[in-house]
């Protein structure tokens, strides 16, 4: 899930969003060391968020 969508579907802003997300401890998604932004997996997301 991206920031993007995690605003639409919460009706939240993106930066606590984001702030929520690191206060759970949930990292972004990374795969063999490389990490690809603000994507983060739903079922990690869903640990922060009531979806």
């Amino acid at each position: 899930m991206t920031l993007k969508i995690l605003a639409e579907v919460t009706g939240e802003h993106r930066r606590m969003i984001l702030a929520r997300l690191r206060k759970s401890g949930i990292q972004p998604f990374s795969s063999g060391g490389r990490v690809f932004g603000h994507l983060y997996l739903r079922e990690e997301v869903e640990r922060a968020f009531p979806l």
